[in-house]
């Protein structure tokens, strides 16, 4: 019996660790994701919500942009996964993105070199630089969405 739950147990860790594979970058893959990302910013968390899928969508304050952001407010998005980014309500970060919609992950996250950036791309447009964000067209979305933005925003 004990060999038998030594074998289940290796077998659900292995697949829980396998779900995500990410090698360490050296400092070439870091300086040719600075180059290749589509877009690149600095931003504060203002909040995250359920999306389609198993997604997560993050809403950015963005404070400075280097590449592909040209407003002060972002949505990215993430999964539930394990390879799923972990961003907490009011934290800083540093995100690279090459998709579109945006995303990140963990693997995406391990490249993120704020030295190598602000080195490479030097000053970004900072947030007062930025105009922002267009209003939604209220007319054009469906109730379940106008109802769902109602919801969070009481607890956001």
């Amino acid at each position: 019996m004990k060999i038998l739950a030594s074998i289940l147990i290796l077998f659900l860790a292995y697949n829980a660790v396998s779900a995500c594979n990410c090698s360490m970058p050296n400092e070439e893959k870091k300086k040719d994701a600075v180059k290749t990302s589509s877009a690149i910013f600095y931003g504060k968390v203002i909040s995250t919500s359920p999306a389609e899928n198993s997604e997560i969508d993050v809403k950015f304050q963005v404070l400075e942009s280097w590449k592909g952001i040209e407003t002060n407010e972002i949505i990215i998005k993430t999964n539930r996964s394990m390879c799923g980014a972990k961003f907490n309500v009011g934290e800083t970060k540093m995100i690279y993105s090459n998709s579109t919609p945006l995303s990140a992950n963990v693997c995406s996250m391990l490249l993120v070199d704020e030295k190598l950036v602000r080195e490479t791309l030097g000053k970004g447009k900072r947030f007062e630089d930025l105009p922002a964000p267009q209003s939604e067209n209220k007319e054009s979305e469906g109730f379940f969405a106008w109802l769902w933005r109602k919801i969070t925003s009481i607890f956001s």
